[in-house]
């Protein structure tokens, strides 16, 4: 196959292959144009960029034949009311001339406080981010309770388990992120299998929608991310 690459950065007969396309938009740092706070740290939060981070959408949408979108609520999507509002005008607006199987996918943490399940009624699917850093699985009994509360704040809000997917954070799931000087434990690769092992029985067992898997994002491509406008 011709595997030429476009300004993307994957070739459309790549995407092609694939029955089910999503355009991933924000994310941690994405949008954020680079940005950095007083002590040179990359800003992780700006919402005020969501109109940027949006505004070429449709065009990706209608380049690449995505049916559906999902929207990584941090950098420019960083969840305030303003970007909430913003992102179900943009559903509301487009959803007649993308068609009634394209779908809208919120993905963010456990349910917010100070919103109500109204805000979320444009979306086809929750993805809940099911975790909090590389090390989440080190402490195997403290994965599974966040786990465990991170999807019951969405089903006590009248969510199902058919609208909800499961996501897994790989490299905790391999053990952590090993430091300059410290290689990963083996006891610490068993504890990520352990977890891993835990959201695989929840998927077959519980009519989850599926699994994805956050990838390692290492420092050349994260300073991409931050330069990105979404």
């Amino acid at each position: 196959d011709n595997l030429s690459l476009d300004d993307t950065c994957y070739g459309k007969n790549i995407l092609d292959k694939y029955t089910h396309k999503w355009l991933s938009v924000g994310g941690d740092k994405v949008g954020c144009k680079g940005g950095t706070n007083d002590v040179g740290e990359y800003i992780t939060f700006c919402p005020r960029y969501v109109n940027t981070c949006l505004d070429n959408a449709l065009e990706l949408i209608q380049k690449y034949n995505f049916n559906g979108i999902a929207f990584d609520m941090e950098g420019c999507l960083s969840l305030t009311p303003d970007v909430m509002n913003y992102i179900n005008t943009w559903i509301t607006t487009n959803r007649s001339g993308l068609g009634q199987n394209f779908k809208y996918v919120y993905v963010g943490g456990e349910f917010p406080s100070g919103y109500d399940s109204q805000n979320f009624s444009n979306f086809t699917y929750i993805c809940p981010m099911l975790y909090s850093n590389d090390n989440s699985y080190n402490d195997v009994t403290g994965a599974k309770k966040k786990i465990k509360n991170i999807l019951e704040s969405w089903t006590k809000k009248g969510w199902l388990n058919d609208k909800i997917i499961l996501t897994y954070q790989a490299i905790s799931a391999m053990g952590g992120r090993p430091s300059l000087d410290t290689d990963r434990s083996i006891d610490n690769i068993y504890k990520g299998k352990e977890v891993l092992k835990y959201l695989t029985n929840l998927l077959k067992n519980d009519n989850y929608v599926g699994l994805l898997g956050w990838p390692p994002v290492y420092d050349d491509f994260q300073k991409q991310q931050t330069d990105a406008y979404g």
